[in-house]
């Protein structure tokens, strides 16, 4: 049994990380003055459209952001990155020779080198703001290209890894993926890749006409909106009324923090007249070591529960029924179980703003969506080491990448084309087949056998780390 050690360290205080900033500034300026071709003077008329570009429409900035939070989460998710790397590369050679180098040399499941340029931003961007100086305007410019080019390599890798393997498997593209009403296919998936790739080359351009603002006064973006994010969501949507199923059957004790409701449309738990529904959620505050909390988005009205006796032949079903475990209570709102994750970060933004948190571009909600992530991200590990083999790599790009939030779909601080992906085909699906909703359930079970279920022992670490409960 392979054991995996969870390293978790705080890296940082904000006052450290404002500390490192300025040894790496120093390595910057240095590069900045050796290799930028640039007007010998900036003219102090060119420093202030800059300022007030960067100060209008912010790029890969958030003025609500934590920072050093969302250092901590960014390199906690690169360590799991690591391990889910580490586990594929030795299990793969026992599973489908096809797929066997489908993943180029570099690829990585989450853009974690992109994601960790945002906190040296955020402070580089404050700090010119605060002080516009012609020194900070040029480490600005050149972390707003280091982030942009990881950006591009990131996307990149992940084209290459799709088309790897349609190349392997052409009847891959067409192939449904369903989840809880809603489902998509990896072709919809490339082709939101390769948007997500256009973006990077708009990022690119953006960030070389920001740099014709500073020298030379060219701005060609002066007094402009920030692009806004069409998420594709009409104000036709259905509303559904807050009618929350009982606390005790949610799983919620007296002593939960839990707030809300709060509102967010999504077709991830189907549609109603092809619209995506708005369904209330409830956010309920989880331990935490740096800021005490994360956050945990449930539906009120809605509970969903593997059921294994439609899938005795999997591992955990086996597992479960062994215990006689037939239905297990599971989060519909983990990241694998739909491909269009952005209502997540409006229910994030609506807790953040109603705790004072002020009107933000969104992106103040990255660490709490990296730590949701990570916390159910433990099975793409331990799962390929329980069966000694691995899991299918488009599902890992697909359902796995979480895509949707960590290319910034949802930001105008990162989103510059005005295109969105598709994420979803357009349609309802039934259930994911293993799953059941409570409605359902409840025409099987009566209510205190339901309740029960809330009471099961984690017994499922077993399976995976030999852990006894």
């Amino acid at each position: 049994m392979l054991k995996f050690h969870w390293h978790k360290k705080i890296l940082s205080t904000p006052l450290q990380l404002t500390a490192g900033i300025f040894v790496i500034w120093a390595g910057a300026l240095v590069a900045i003055t050796l290799v930028y071709p640039k007007p010998a003077i900036i003219m102090d008329e060119n420093l202030e459209k800059f300022r007030e570009l960067t100060a209008s429409d912010p790029l890969f900035y958030d003025p609500a952001m934590d920072a050093g939070f969302l250092q901590e989460s960014v390199a906690e998710m690169k360590h799991q990155d690591d391990l889910i790397l580490y586990v594929d590369r030795m299990f793969r050679p026992n599973g489908d020779p096809k797929y066997r180098d489908v993943f180029p040399e570099e690829w990585r499941l989450w853009p974690d080198e992109f994601l960790a340029t945002l906190p040296y931003i955020h402070v580089a961007t404050k700090k010119f703001l605060d002080a516009p100086s012609r020194e900070g305007a040029l480490i600005l410019l050149d972390w707003h290209e280091k982030s942009a080019a990881s950006y591009k390599k990131a996307i990149d890798l992940h084209i290459q890894a799709m088309e790897n393997i349609f190349r392997a498997n052409p009847k891959v593209p067409k192939t449904k993926i369903i989840f809880l009403g809603s489902g998509t296919t990896p072709e919809i998936v490339y082709n939101d890749f390769r948007l997500i790739q256009k973006n990077a080359l708009k990022l690119a351009e953006e960030i070389a006409q920001r740099k014709q603002c500073l020298y030379y006064g060219r701005c060609l973006t002066e007094n402009r909106d920030p692009i806004p994010v069409n998420t594709g969501i009409g104000s036709l949507s259905e509303h559904i009324p807050f009618e929350p199923l009982p606390n005790e059957i949610l799983g919620i004790k007296p002593e939960d923090k839990v707030f809300g409701p709060y509102w967010a449309e999504t077709p991830c738990f189907g549609r109603e007249n092809n619209l995506p529904i708005k369904h209330p959620f409830y956010i309920k505050k989880m331990p935490f070591t740096y800021k005490n909390f994360w956050l945990k988005a449930k539906l009120t009205n809605q509970k969903y529960y593997r059921d294994y006796s439609v899938m005795p032949d999997q591992l955990e079903a086996k597992f479960g029924l062994q215990h006689g475990i037939k239905v297990w209570p599971h989060f519909e709102t983990n990241d694998y179980l739909c491909t269009d994750l952005r209502y997540l970060t409006d229910l994030y933004n609506q807790f953040l703003i109603k705790n004072g948190v002020v009107k933000n571009e969104k992106l103040a909600t990255l660490p709490y969506l990296i730590q949701n992530t990570l916390a159910f991200g433990w099975f793409t590990i331990y799962y390929p080491t329980a069966i000694k083999n691995t899991q299918s790599p488009f599902y890992l790009l697909t359902a796995r990448s979480s895509y949707s939030l960590y290319f910034g779909t949802f930001s105008p601080a990162i989103w510059r084309v005005s295109e969105t992906p598709q994420f979803l085909l357009r349609q309802t699906f039934d259930t994911k087949s293993g799953y059941i909703t409570y409605s359902d359930l409840l025409k099987k079970l009566n209510y205190e056998k339901i309740l029960d279920l809330n009471k099961l022992p984690p017994l499922f670490k077993e399976i995976y780390t030999g852990a006894k409960k």
